[in-house]
């Protein structure tokens, strides 16, 4: 009986060896369809101009005076990144960067909290370019 399993074996492993000595190409071609471009480039201009909802790290939500003070005193802390203050009637907000994801917003997040403890992340509309 082993011997007629034997002949079995060794067409299975000869078709496997065969297989995989037709994959090996160091050459990859790709053949790219025009119309992506075309839709890349409309997703582009529409994202510019419809906000989407993204992240921001909030230092400080309150009066306007306050709000400056915290601009100032974040800047000096942290001099490679920018705060921006936002009026929503009727309180000043501090707020850096525009994220993507929650993730991306919290990475961002963790040194700023040993200087000022209030930071959050909120979800903020966002034209992203």
């Amino acid at each position: 009986m082993p011997f007629k399993i034997a002949p079995f074996y060794i067409i299975i492993f000869l078709f496997i060896g065969l297989s995989s000595y037709g994959q090996k190409s160091d050459n990859l071609n790709i053949k790219k369809d025009a119309a992506i471009d075309s839709i890349l480039i409309k997703k582009i201009a529409y994202n510019a101009t419809h906000p989407s909802m993204g992240y921001s790290v909030q230092i400080y939500y309150g009066s306007e005076d306050l709000a400056y003070k915290f601009k100032a005193d974040f800047e000096m802390a942290f001099p490679e990144q920018t705060a921006d203050i936002s009026f929503n009637s009727p309180d000043w907000k501090v707020m850096i960067g525009k994220f993507r994801t929650h993730i991306d917003a919290d990475r961002v997040l963790l040194p700023i909290k040993q200087t000022f403890q209030s930071a959050i992340v909120v979800l903020t509309p966002y034209s992203f370019e």
